[in-house]
């Protein structure tokens, strides 16, 4: 295994080792649960055991990848005769610094969203950040990038809002609606 498939597959099994000690040391410690609540989607611990789920399932996938990757690559290698083999992965993967970079970027448009929240709401600071996200990622086309922006939050205010009775924070605009 390469020094990469080794680095994923023990990155994926940290993952997972998360997502085990979250869902039984730090939900159960950290969460209080009252003991009247009989339907478990309305217990407050329901949605950290599901992110804590992703997690592992998330390390699980990871791991996963990495030694698929290296049963491919060993085959490959016995088909071939070589001990190497360049440029097998067709991927796109990043080098580590434009990676992080990308994702330091990320996290800096969700801290923007989690404070914009307050003053702009959600559905407007859902709509910037989505036309943002989208360009980053690398979408150019004005007629895919524009009603997504548009559609996805509205389509969701308005779920929540009228469907579900949730309170939706609009910021300046709730003057508005």
């Amino acid at each position: 295994m390469t020094d990469t498939g080794r680095f994923d597959f023990f990155l994926g099994v940290g993952i997972f080792c998360l997502g085990v000690l979250g869902l039984l040391v730090i939900v159960p410690l950290g969460v209080v649960v009252p003991d009247g609540i009989n339907v478990r989607a309305l217990k407050p611990s329901f949605w950290p055991n599901i992110i804590f789920t992703v997690i592992c399932l998330t390390g699980i996938a990871v791991a996963g990848k990495s030694v698929r990757r290296h049963k491919k690559h060993k085959s490959a290698n016995r088909k071939t005769g070589t001990s190497r083999t360049k440029g097998v992965s067709k991927s796109r993967d990043l080098d580590f610094g434009p990676a992080m970079f990308r994702a330091g970027v990320i996290v800096c448009v969700l801290l923007g969203v989690y404070f914009g929240i307050g003053f702009l709401g959600i559905p407007f600071t859902g709509m910037l950040s989505l036309v943002f996200l989208m360009i980053f990622a690398g979408e150019r086309r004005l007629h895919v990038v524009a009603p997504i922006a548009v559609i996805v939050p509205v389509l969701l205010y308005a779920f929540f809002y009228y469907v579900a009775s949730v309170p939706i924070p609009l910021g300046i605009f709730e003057v508005l609606l």
